[in-house]
């Protein structure tokens, strides 16, 4: 009897602990990126390398939205989000903090992308969200390596 209740108990702590994980993981990512910075950078980003996710937040707000529409904003933000990562990793200068900032995001996008390709089955409104925070993510990226390269030219230059 000992020994069937320390299992159960085992079992319920561990999942207990991957809750409370999972939770952890959720929450600072929504703070992440719910942080702004004094100056918007993300547009010029976006602009400069022809990136989509500004358009794809748009889209997500018009209520039109079927399963074709929501699989070329995946493929949109996905294509985002390559180019975002590749010139992430030409940004100098980032802090310990930002880099782990980076890597639970970099998790986060990827959680996202398998919750819409999970969720575009059976609810429009999850599928929808999960694009939605994915487009967060490319932002957020998009934002840091603008205000990255305007912190390298300051220096560069002199204020």
């Amino acid at each position: 009897m000992a020994e069937w209740f320390d299992s159960i108990t085992t079992t319920l702590m561990a999942v207990g602990s991957v809750g409370l994980l999972i939770y952890w993981f959720r929450y600072t990512c929504l703070l992440i990126l719910a942080a702004q910075t004094p100056r918007d950078y993300g547009c010029e980003v976006a602009s400069e390398n022809r990136l989509c996710f500004q358009e794809v937040q748009s889209k997500l707000r018009r209520p039109n939205r079927t399963i074709p529409h929501l699989d070329r904003l995946h493929r949109c933000l996905s294509r985002d989000y390559l180019i975002v990562t590749r010139l992430a990793g030409y940004t100098a200068g980032i802090t310990a903090d930002e880099r782990l900032a980076r890597f639970l995001l970099v998790m986060d996008f990827q959680a996202m992308s398998a919750w819409y390709r999970l969720s575009r089955r059976y609810s429009i409104r999850c599928a929808s969200s999960a694009l939605e925070e994915m487009s967060l993510v490319v932002a957020h990226f998009a934002d840091c390596i603008g205000e990255q390269v305007a912190a390298n030219l300051i220096a560069v230059t002199g204020p």
